[in-house]
């Protein structure tokens, strides 16, 4: 009896070492790797290309983070084209070829997403989506460009009643992205114009996107005064740049390009190769939102970056930031 009374109280200090208030403690201060992306302009709006780490700060809550990594190409990045179905719906008396001077937006926009595979892309993973009301995977993530560019070819459609709905697209191209483990994940969309019923949906479309490692680049097709679909142009301008901005990435509108998309295609290429990714090591537990704060000390220099260290855990598919 006596044996046994010694062996429970034996137990008994090896369970309260470990519940006692240090071991608590050291529990939840736990560091974990998290990873952020960022750009750099100059003072002439020029993206920077060759930013040196003691160029950078973080700050999360206030307080100074020492970077681990910062890396531009380099890092492993997942890639996902996703169309609005009705842009794919093809123009029969444009037709689906290319032409100078007018191009149908399905056109462009297939034309668009080659040239990103062939210039950018072709050694990087991708996958290729599309949305009506619901989001249709057209490939699974591949290196192969030439799939990419056949399974974008295969995608035209003829409009349909039911319409598109952004949101739905967004989301589940959020969670496509949650199955992968590259730390850099970009969301290439392109589309005409915000549907009416997804623009009272920007805030949770905002909260979801901020909150999770995905760089969104928009790419809109809609001339400045007529859209097939959605909103009116001008209106769904501000709700995509909105949308945009809140990742980190940008908004982009054919009717800028003044009849060259060669000009815009540069503009979004130089975008994307000049992304950083900076990894840094964290005190917060991880179901706790912080605010992060990206700061340059290179004069004339402006950041664009998440507004908040990415928490959210999905525990369904895991982590959206593949911690």
């Amino acid at each position: 009896m006596a044996m046994l009374t010694r062996t429970f109280f034996i137990a008994f200090l090896i369970i309260a070492s470990f519940c006692s208030p240090e071991a608590l403690a050291a529990a939840s201060s736990a560091k974990r790797q998290v990873y952020v992306t960022a750009s750099f302009t100059d003072r002439e709006s020029l993206f920077i290309e060759d930013l040196r780490m003691d160029e950078v700060q973080i700050l999360e809550n206030n307080i100074p983070k020492k970077i681990e990594l910062m890396v531009r190409d380099e890092m492993p990045t997942v890639y996902g084209l996703l169309f609005d179905k009705s842009l794919l719906a093809e123009d029969r008396a444009a037709g689906p070829t290319y032409r100078p001077g007018m191009p149908s937006a399905t056109a462009a926009a297939r034309d668009m997403a080659f040239d990103l595979i062939d210039k950018h892309l072709r050694q990087q993973s991708m996958w290729v989506g599309s949305y009506d009301r619901k989001f249709h995977l057209a490939l699974a993530s591949t290196t192969d460009g030439f799939a990419a560019k056949d399974a974008i070819h295969q995608m035209s459609s003829r409009r349909t009643a039911d319409g598109v709905f952004a949101y739905a697209g967004l989301y589940s191209a959020v969670m496509e992205m949650n199955k992968h483990s590259e730390k850099r994940r970009v969301i290439i969309l392109f589309l005409d114009t915000l549907d009416r019923e997804s623009t009272g949906k920007i805030s949770p479309l905002q909260n979801l996107i901020s909150m999770s490692n995905v760089e969104l680049i928009i790419i809109s097709l809609a001339s400045r005064t007529f859209s097939s679909s959605g909103i009116p142009p001008a209106m769904s301008r501000g709700a995509l740049s909105q949308l945009a901005q809140a990742t980190a990435g940008e908004a982009y509108f054919s009717a800028d390009s003044g009849g060259h998309p060669e000009d815009l295609m540069r503009q979004i290429y130089n975008r994307i190769r000049t992304f950083y990714t900076l990894g840094f090591e964290s005190d917060s537990p991880a179901d706790i939102k912080t605010e992060l704060s990206i700061r340059c000390t290179r004069s004339g220099s402006k950041v664009k970056h998440h507004p908040s260290t990415p928490v959210l855990s999905l525990p369904q598919t895991g982590s959206l930031i593949g911690y």
